[in-house]
């Protein structure tokens, strides 16, 4: 992203006009701002079958806006920042930083509502600076500015923590226009084109960053840029961040791990063997850490000790997913645990081609990639057959699939209740009695025929 600086005369960004910079403005709110990130929304009231329905903000907020034209009592926090923009966009900033104040005091976890806010006080700093006939025009104007700056890095760091990148780059963006050598926008920045795989400009906006008096202490910074040049395997660059990094915080396991796999990439197996050490030792019930010590064993030629911590990290990689069981990440994470695991196996199998125990565990690991995978993959199609809302017409053949993919997840409830929407659209269909049966059972739902 280019930053423009301030014109002296106009007040914009590269000497624009200032109708330019708030059309920007905007659009920032309508395009990004306006749709909450699903992230946000209230998972009990998020469900397969239909959208989420917003819920009313408390009767305390508008029971302080009585009297304001469009509040009325069980508006939502959407609801309640539209009528807010309406005011804006009719020049009543005053009336719109008071329902938009409101909102925040009560909802501080919207990333609508907070961004708004910083939009009604970046407007007001326009008004105010175009108030001529005030003698403290300037003045009120740089205060506006010094709150919108606040509540944009409020809204970009929640924004960026509910993974809704897009409002993040937004609302970072609009901090930077005001003030350019902004740290922790240029760091929020810089996390944003990380997440979205824009490695090149994650890297250019980290070293800005790392050259900033507040950079220049962050571990974590000099940490995550190293992970991206770990990506692009430069490893004599990562461990040139990683040591400054390790200098700022001696005991994070983190930079340990990363360590480990820099030195790995170097072929200085000792050093990257002693870093994964001090990673699983630190915290022995990390995965992570043990899936990567277990790829340096291997890499050092020691397949037994590998395949020990490979099958360490799938176990507590297996712990972790029954936490949470229906997400894929985490299943994606237990199968690269499991690609490990079979490899070290493979290469101990190799040295000890009649060793019936090593045989045995990799047909295991086997095994047990195959169900992941499979698991993934219904995972998957269970996302793209449950994307229907639910007031669209039953479709016999979409239910039909939706049916069997719920079936196989062992999801019981859901399955029978997807037969009998497919029952009242057909009802002598075979799949949805067959299905409807099994479900009734405590046994396995037949096969299809």
């Amino acid at each position: 992203m280019t930053v423009q600086a301030m014109s002296p005369s106009t007040g914009a960004p590269g000497g624009r006009p200032r109708s330019v910079v708030l059309l920007c403005a905007v659009a920032l709110v309508a395009a990004v701002l306006h749709a909450e990130p699903a992230a946000t929304q209230n998972p009990a009231a998020a469900t397969a079958q239909g959208p989420a329905t917003a819920p009313a903000v408390a009767p305390s907020v508008t029971a302080g806006l009585e009297g304001i034209p469009g509040v009325r009592a069980g508006m939502t926090t959407k609801e309640l920042v539209e009528v807010g923009l309406e005011a804006l966009r009719g020049d009543q900033l005053a009336i719109s930083r008071q329902i938009l104040l409101a909102v925040v005091a009560q909802d501080r976890q919207s990333v609508l509502a907070i961004g708004s806010l910083g939009y009604a006080y970046e407007r007001s700093a326009e008004q105010a600076r175009a108030d001529r006939a005030d003698p403290q025009a300037g003045e009120k104007a740089v205060a506006y500015i010094r709150q919108a700056v606040d509540v944009y890095m409020e809204a970009g760091d929640l924004a960026l923590r509910v993974g809704d990148n897009a409002s993040a780059e937004q609302v970072y963006g609009r901090v930077l226009v005001h003030r350019p050598g902004h740290g922790p926008a240029v760091l929020g920045l810089a996390r944003v084109y990380g997440k979205t795989g824009r490695r090149l400009q994650a890297i250019d906006r980290y070293r800005v960053y790392l050259q900033t008096p507040e950079g220049q202490g962050n571990a974590k910074a000099y940490l995550d840029l190293a992970e991206l040049y770990l990506e692009d395997d430069l490893w004599r660059q990562a461990l040139e961040h990683l040591t400054r990094a390790q200098q700022l915080d001696a005991t994070n396991a983190d930079v340990d791990i990363a360590l480990a796999r820099a030195y790995q990439r170097a072929e200085r197996f000792n050093d990257a063997l002693a870093a994964a050490k001090a990673a699983v030792d630190r915290d022995p019930q990390e995965p992570r850490y043990r899936y990567v010590r277990a790829q340096v064993l291997l890499s050092a030629g020691e397949p037994e000790q590998a395949s020990l911590e490979a099958q360490r990290a799938v176990e507590l990689g297996r712990a972790k997913l029954a936490e949470a069981p229906d997400k894929i990440a985490p299943m994606r994470t237990l199968a690269d645990y499991s690609v490990v695991w079979e490899q070290t196996l493979t290469r101990l199998l190799d040295q000890r081609p009649t060793d019936v125990s090593v045989r045995a565990d990799l047909g295991r690991a086997v095994k047990e990639l195959a169900v992941i995978r499979q698991q993934i993959d219904l995972h998957r199609a269970l996302r793209i057959l449950s994307a229907v809302p639910a007031d669209s017409d039953p479709h016999v053949k979409l239910l039909e699939q939706l049916a069997e993919v719920q079936a196989a997840l062992g999801k019981k409830q859901e399955a029978a209740e997807t037969c009998r929407r497919l029952l009242a659209t057909d009802p002598e269909n075979a799949t949805g009695k067959r299905l409807l049966a099994a479900c009734r059972s405590d046994g396995a739902p037949p096969p299809a025929p």
